[in-house]
């Protein structure tokens, strides 16, 4: 067995050499958030699931100077019916394809130790993990950014002559997008039908490209028009929103998005009325400081003042209740933000203290670890719990959340990972028909998909700080 082995090891290390087989990606995989999550819930049928959320518990106790009187009037303890429905759910699908011929080359002679159908179902697995965390970001329209400003695909000006080309400046996360993606281009931030959709050539990550200040941003090429008949990119206009093509409800119910809304008119949270007396457990705090540079003790002092009143007595509640609690809350930005916050926590601060982890498990106790990490937690004399902070490339710019962990749960059909729509022998790869013919094509399709949405019963547990950017931006 141990000769086999090495056998084996050289084989792949001479076809790997000889025909260059192993790829060198060239994108990232982003998000962060979802890992945090760890709570689970299986839904066991019928078409909503019952939760009941505990608004109101006994405050009957009252003082008296009279130590002889009459025992106080009792009071009620408050419980509100939750229904998640069935279309409250999200399906995650993805369809791989391969050719037989070229199965076939990989299925003998030198080449056949490399399984190219393992690669493809690697790389789908990968991608659900990255979708999760976007629908966690993302409202519930799909929308992943808007457009900002348009300009050529190398940066200078667009010329507004039937383009069929361009480069699109992104408001939002531009960790969102990858080369290869379908986009529709909506008309504003509120409808769905497209504009017309557009394949997205490059992604460009920084504010520099080519000497121009016109990122981070997009080159895509015009596709195909939508409803409405346009020239190419000539209709692009700055606030037209980019969403994954034909995906209308992109986003969880329960998203951070849909969540921090601190308008007039925050959604409703699973069908209930957050502007309802009675309901403002229902909406995390926040504020919007509208383009502010960061100043750690002036910011963060206000959240720990808001979290400083609540989260201890949440905690407490939920330790006497046998819930498993982490160590700390997460503060999680983008990259910027929370480089911002490591460089402000260890400058001498009024208010805050940092440690350096050399792991997340280290640094969070039960939360899950990530390899390689080292990063800053930072402490307050007046919050009873360490906050860790987490970079998050989805994020929005701009903003930085603290939430707590222990609130939020996934609740899904089955386990969480891939299930296989399977064909008639039970496996998962079936042969393509042509559909004007019927006839078999050589090719053969697999399809994966996985149910479920996250549930946060806590949602004051969520404090978000908008408009606010570091010093070196």
């Amino acid at each position: 067995m141990a000769n086999a082995v090495h056998v084996l090891s050289d084989a792949v290390a001479m076809t790997a050499e000889m025909y260059d087989l192993d790829p060198v990606s060239q994108e990232n995989r982003f998000g962060e958030t979802a890992k945090f999550i760890t709570k689970s819930t299986k839904w066991q049928g019928g078409y909503k699931l019952h939760k009941k959320f505990l608004t109101q518990q006994y405050t009957g106790a009252t003082s008296s100077a009279d130590i002889e009187s009459d025992a106080p009037a009792s009071t009620k303890i408050k419980a509100v019916d939750i229904y998640i429905q069935e279309s409250n759910l999200r399906k995650v699908g993805a369809t791989l394809a391969r050719g037989l011929p070229a199965s076939m080359e990989l299925d003998g002679g030198d080449m056949s130790i490399f399984n190219i159908a393992n690669e493809l179902i690697s790389q789908m697995f990968e991608n659900f993990g990255e979708k999760r965390n976007q629908m966690l970001q993302t409202n519930s329209v799909g929308a992943m950014g808007t457009v900002a400003a348009k300009y050529k695909h190398d940066g200078d000006t667009y010329p507004a002559a039937n383009d069929a080309v361009c480069f699109l400046k992104i408001t939002g996360s531009i960790s969102m997008f990858h080369p290869g993606m379908l986009l529709d281009v909506r008309n504003g931030t509120t409808e769905t039908t497209p504009r017309g959709t557009v394949t997205v050539n490059d992604v460009w990550h920084d504010e520099i490209m080519f000497g121009r200040n016109v990122g981070p941003g997009i080159t895509v090429t015009w596709t195909t028009d939508g409803a409405t008949t346009t020239e190419k990119c000539d209709d692009i206009t700055a606030a037209d929103t980019l969403a994954i093509t034909t995906e209308t409800t992109g986003g969880y119910e329960a998203s951070f998005a849909s969540l921090c809304n601190f308008g007039a008119s925050p959604s409703a949270y699973f069908s209930l009325a957050r502007t309802t007396q009675g309901n403002r457990y229902l909406i995390p705090y926040g504020r919007d400081y509208s383009t502010t540079n960061l100043d750690l003790d002036v910011h963060f002092g206000h959240m720990i003042t808001t979290f400083g009143r609540l989260l201890s007595s949440s905690r407490e509640y939920r330790k006497n209740a046998q819930f498993a609690l982490t160590r700390a809350l997460l503060c999680q930005a983008q990259p910027n933000l929370v480089n911002e916050i490591a460089r402000q926590a260890g400058a001498g601060n009024t208010f805050f203290t940092r440690s350096i982890a050399s792991s997340e498990d280290a640094a969070k106790g039960p939360l899950t670890a990530i390899a390689g990490w080292d990063g800053v937690v930072i402490h307050s004399p007046t919050l009873n719990v360490p906050i860790v902070v987490s970079s998050e490339p989805l994020m929005p710019a701009g903003k930085i959340r603290v939430w707590d962990p222990n609130a939020w749960e996934w609740i899904r059909f089955g386990t969480g990972k891939p299930t296989w729509i399977p064909n008639d022998a039970g496996g998962v790869w079936h042969s393509v028909k042509d559909p004007t013919t019927g006839a078999l094509k050589m090719q053969v399709q697999a399809s994966g998909y996985v149910i479920d949405c996250p549930f946060c019963d806590q949602p004051k547990m969520v404090y978000e700080m908008q408009g606010l950017t570091d010093t070196i931006s």
